[in-house]
């Protein structure tokens, strides 16, 4: 019988640890109870996030298209606009509108001036602006102040 006992002791035990006990079973129910309830909304909650990240993704791609589809409508412009500027730059052309539109005729030798006489009329015109500013610098000298029409005296 010391056998049978033991082994009847032995039994319960297995029996209570495949069981968890009556008391385990209820503390771990309401345990995993919470832990379903959790883990639920944790899903719920990567479900929600993966469609909105799926529709950021979707608008992203799309503002993508229209962004390549803009670049390559304004590469198109840009050959467009260089073959328009180098036809209304060839110089054909802007003979043919010279001779039509503008009255230009040929420089006299007297008209060219050498890189001396230049520069002298240059010096000489800066020079003449100069002196002109300084003579007038006083405006209202002896209260008279100086218009177009000409000097007025300033009542006081």
């Amino acid at each position: 019988m010391k056998h049978s006992s033991y082994f009847n002791k032995s039994l319960n035990k297995i029996a209570d640890r495949a069981l968890f006990g009556s008391k385990r079973i209820q503390m771990n129910y309401k345990f995993f109870k919470k832990l379903n309830v959790g883990l639920f909304f944790a899903i719920i909650g990567m479900v929600c996030y993966m469609f909105s990240l799926k529709s950021y993704v979707q608008d992203l791609s799309f503002e993508k298209k229209q962004l390549s589809s803009q670049l390559t409508h304004e590469k198109n412009q840009i050959v467009i606009l260089k073959a328009e500027l180098a036809y209304l730059n060839s110089p054909e052309r802007l003979r043919v509108l010279a001779e039509n539109y503008l009255d230009l005729k040929q420089a006299a030798p007297e008209q060219i001036l050498s890189e001396n006489n230049t520069q002298n009329k240059i010096r000489s015109r800066f020079t003449g602006l100069s002196k002109k500013a300084h003579k007038n610098k006083w405006r209202y000298k002896n209260s008279n102040v100086q218009t177009v029409s000409g000097n007025k005296k300033i009542a006081k």
